[in-house]
């Protein structure tokens, strides 16, 4: 349960109890549980937690004395669990074939993450972070080695053709390097032997 407190004038219906995605929950609990990132699969210990107990609810209230009188209804209500699946990005010596011109991307090693069907959230140095948009849809494609070339196609055929693709994609890349999420290889770059 999440317990949000806000000012009486905000809660003109009384308190409230409502249903929160997994995803959601995960992101609003793990800044709380500093011990979280020492554990092994942290993300999938909180998940699997979260789905034991039916899911998370959020009670929004203003004074304590009202979530007493919302404990039965909180007790029969139940989360808005959603499915996963869940990794870990380790280490390895894998490199892009030299042969590609453009740059490569690949999840950067070191991140625990869980996809759900339209998010994903992602646990990195003590640092969580949910993906929302075309980020869950490029952190499935980002297993290996891939180019901005091929996700592109590949998102295209996942959510359907848009004006700019390529920009948007290259854009939530970009986000996601930035990030310490997504490890990015330049192209080599073809000498120019004109002279010589």
């Amino acid at each position: 349960m999440l317990l949000h407190r806000v000012e009486e004038h905000e809660l003109a219906d009384g308190p409230q109890l409502s249903p929160v995605a997994t995803g959601s929950a995960i992101a609003s609990m793990v800044p709380e549980l500093s011990y979280l990132p020492a554990l092994p699969d942290p993300l999938v210990q909180l998940a699997e937690l979260i789905d034991a107990t039916d899911g998370v609810r959020r009670v929004t209230y203003s004074e304590a004395s009202q979530v007493a009188a919302l404990v039965p209804e909180i007790l029969a209500a139940h989360g808005d669990v959603q499915p996963w699946t869940s990794g870990h990005s380790v280490a390895d010596a894998t490199t892009p074939s030299a042969t590609v011109r453009e740059d490569s991307y690949r999840r950067a090693a070191g991140v625990h993450w869980l996809l759900f069907a339209n998010e994903a959230v992602t646990l990195e140095s003590r640092m969580v972070r949910q993906l929302a948009g075309i980020a869950p849809g490029l952190w499935e494609l980002l297993d290996e080695w891939t180019t901005l070339t091929h996700l592109t196609a590949a998102l295209i055929e996942q959510y359907g053709e848009v004006p700019d693709a390529r920009h948007l994609v290259q854009v939530a890349l970009e986000g996601l390097v930035e990030a310490n999420l997504v490890e990015r290889v330049q192209a080599a770059v073809v000498g120019n032997t004109a002279g010589l």
